[in-house]
């Protein structure tokens, strides 16, 4: 009886072995063929992997302003409800969204408006994307306080009944867009007030040009090649360049509305405000200073 037991379990382990190797194999020789797959998308936005820093994967929240009056707005007609109307910022939610899903197939995005993630136990333990200024997203508002944001909103005053917002930097002259068609946009990065290690993405604007342009920046192209456009790999080396060694930094541009459409702006005569360079928690930009000037 012993001797027979032992007879089939020497017969079968050669069989596990085999079918060990088989597996082990098979899933070497797909990594391998996922990595040749993901390979082209890597290198297409490789400049945009940098500016987000994402995993393929994790949780990234998408917080948008959400307009007065959503729910009147959502109804069109008497039988005809549309969500995404209650989005103040839609161009700009929109273009952002299909740029990130285009860059990181497989990443859990959560998009919500301003007052849903204001009414739920929202957990902002990631990486979050704020899409508008503290007018229409109160999310916002609440991120600018919490953080040591570099930009804020200011009111301008003008001829007309309401005064127009502006962009304030400490030192700095405000940005006002003044005429409608003319507006100025901005992105700030920093560090996730509610989060430690993970990071807050600020893409605004004066009005709804400059908020729509902030997301232009990183614009994919259309054409079937894909990738981005020459501007925004252009805008995206520049912002790489100023964002060494900075746990924060903004940019300011112009915006405008030409004809129907919003082209993407480039930041080659953008306003660049940082905080000073650290490396391994020193201050290396008076360090740098200093062997200029010497």
């Amino acid at each position: 009886m012993v001797s027979a037991v032992t007879v089939s379990l020497a017969g079968i382990d050669p069989l596990v072995t085999a079918i060990g190797v088989i597996f082990g194999v098979g899933g070497i020789l797909n990594t391998g063929i996922q990595m040749v797959r993901a390979a082209p998308r890597f290198f297409r936005y490789r400049l945009a992997r940098s500016f987000f820093g994402f995993r393929n994967g994790q949780r990234v929240l998408i917080v948008c302003s959400e307009l007065d009056d959503a729910e009147a707005r959502q109804w069109v007609e008497p039988d005809e409800f549309i969500y995404m109307l209650k989005y103040g910022d839609l161009d700009a939610l929109f273009g952002l969204v299909w740029l990130i899903r285009e860059i990181y197939p497989r990443c859990r995005l959560e998009v919500l408006s301003s007052k849903e993630a204001q009414s739920g136990n929202i957990d902002y333990d990631r990486d979050v994307i704020l899409i508008g200024g503290p007018d229409y997203n109160k999310v916002c508002e609440h991120m600018l306080k919490e953080s040591s944001a570099l930009l804020g909103y200011v009111e301008m005053p003008c001829e007309e009944a309401e005064p127009r917002i502006g962009l304030s930097a400490l030192g700095r002259e405000p940005w006002s867009g003044g005429e409608i068609h003319n507006d100025f946009g901005y992105i700030e990065v920093g560090e996730n007030p509610f989060a430690k290690g993970r990071r807050a993405f600020f893409f605004g604007g004066c009005h709804t040009i400059g908020v729509t342009a902030s997301t232009k920046v990183l614009q994919l192209n259309n054409d079937l090649g894909g990738g981005l456009t020459p501007t925004a790999r252009d805008n995206l080396v520049r912002i790489r360049r100023f964002r060494r060694f900075r746990n924060r930094f903004c940019v300011v541009f112009r915006a405008a509305l030409v004809g129907a459409t919003i082209p993407g702006p480039s930041v080659a005569n953008a306003d660049f405000i940082g905080a000073p360079r650290t490396f391994l928690g020193l201050n290396i930009s008076s360090l740098v200073a200093r062997v200029r000037g010497s």
